[in-house]
């Protein structure tokens, strides 16, 4: 992995999809469900998968999640057994000095967007991105401001869907 080559590296994790939260936030690939004897081969656990990254040489981790938090009545009573991507046992479980992650929505809660268009949460990170994240320094270097993106996440939020902080 290129991000893993140099500490001053920046990882960008990007996903929007369908996913749940029950212990964990689960996200569902592409092909989950394919297999019906085996469905969850198409599941991976995302904060597992968070954790074992902090092993990446990158000090700059940011992780972006356009997914659903909310379970089902049938998905609270079973036990998952959903592995991560990568195993977080054989990393340094220290989280790095500019990790940010953001999540569309609250735990067990939904991701909202208007029928046909693209969600609020990937319009804001979107909206966010566009001159607030990256910016070059003095030297035309690009650096990494992580600092005050959440909130910055947060206003565009409120400018595109008012209501999404009361679902």
């Amino acid at each position: 992995i290129r991000c893993d080559e140099h500490e001053d590296n920046v990882a960008l994790f990007y996903y929007c999809g369908h996913g749940f939260e029950k212990d964990h936030h689960y996200l569902l690939a592409d092909d989950f469900g394919e297999k019906p004897l085996t469905p969850w081969l198409g599941a991976f656990n995302f904060d597992h998968t968070r954790n074992a990254f902090y092993g990446c040489k990158a000090k700059t981790q940011i992780w972006f999640v356009d997914a659903c938090r909310e379970v089902n009545f049938d998905m609270i009573s079973k036990t998952l057994s959903i592995p991560p991507l990568d195993d977080p046992s054989l990393y340094n479980p220290e989280e790095k000095i500019n990790h940010l992650t953001l999540k569309s929505t609250a735990a067990g809660q939904s991701a909202y967007s208007k029928k046909n268009e693209v969600a609020y949460f990937t319009q804001a990170v979107i909206s966010g991105m566009d001159g607030m994240l990256a910016m070059q320094d003095e030297n035309n270097h690009w650096v990494v401001d992580t600092g005050e993106f959440a909130s910055k996440i947060n206003r565009i939020m409120d400018q595109l869907n008012p209501d999404w902080k009361a679902r």
